[in-house]
């Protein structure tokens, strides 16, 4: 995954992109962990917080998304 990285951090050619491993796994937990828990539940509002620094920081490399 890093050596995508020379077409930009983001993209859809570059590393940590839309249809990223990492990405599509963490979207999976972050919609189990609501199934699971419940959106209020504060283990999965930290998560949460967490997962949607990862999916804007991506957004701002790639505006587009």
């Amino acid at each position: 995954e890093l050596a995508k990285c020379e077409n930009g951090i983001g993209t859809e050619d570059g590393c940590f992109g839309p249809n990223n491993e990492f990405r599509l796994w963490a979207t999976r937990v972050d919609e189990s962990m609501r199934a699971a828990l419940g959106e209020n539940n504060e283990l999965y509002r930290a998560f949460h917080l967490v997962y949607g620094l990862f999916v804007a920081a991506q957004t701002i490399q790639n505006p587009a998304q």
